[in-house]
């Protein structure tokens, strides 16, 4: 509820700290659930979103202690692909937008079969909205990685589209979040816009 809370960004930075300060205790109580660290990472991404909107230049910092806790949680259990899809996202993002270089694009592409692995290692594939929108996620981040630029690949736009068909709305704002931040971050308009317009709550379900 923290993490999620709405708010002008300095009012979100606070219950980000709280967020935090609950969550390292809880650590601190019960070490190295995946879960937790994968909330941690949550945190330190928001904060991170929050430092770009307002364009602070530590930046940096809070996307390193992302990494960080995503890469705890990949290690904690990596057949849970909530951390080790952000920690392919931000790992990629850092590399080539933030200074990482060579070194964490490098980390991206390794990681990106073994968090495919966890997405798909159900014996009836991927079935609900959060394994389709990380398939679609890994693709993009294969795209991405790969130098593309000019239009999002077709495989991103096909587990959208699944994902969206089962989503809730929160569910597609979150994917939404996600994507805006990859765009904030520098990704390529071509490749992030038409994926935002898809990402959205179908028409049927709009308010009038």
């Amino acid at each position: 509820t923290l993490i999620h809370r709405p708010g002008a960004p300095r009012e979100r930075l606070s219950c980000l700290r709280e967020a935090e300060r609950r969550l390292r205790r809880l650590d601190a109580l019960h070490p190295d659930s995946s879960e937790t660290w994968g909330l941690l990472g949550s945190v330190a991404k928001r904060v991170f979103e929050v430092a770009l909107q307002l364009g602070e230049n530590n930046a940096r910092s809070h996307l390193d202690r992302a990494i960080d806790a995503y890469r705890s949680g990949m290690a904690a259990d990596p057949g849970d692909h909530y951390p080790g899809i952000n920690a392919v996202a931000l790992l990629r993002l850092r590399g080539q937008h933030f200074g990482g270089g060579q070194g964490d694009v490098a980390e991206a592409e390794s990681l990106l079969p073994v968090v495919r692995f966890a997405v798909k290692r159900r014996q009836i594939g991927p079935q609900d909205t959060w394994e389709h929108a990380s398939l679609a996620e890994l693709d993009l981040h294969r795209h991405l990685l790969a130098g593309e630029t000019e239009k999002p690949p077709a495989g991103a736009e096909h587990h959208y589209a699944l994902a969206v068909a089962s989503a809730e709305g929160a569910e597609i704002s979150s994917m939404r979040r996600q994507l805006a931040l990859f765009l904030a971050a520098g990704d390529p308009a071509a490749v992030i816009e038409p994926l935002l317009a898809a990402v959205r709550v179908p028409a049927q379900e709009e308010c009038p």
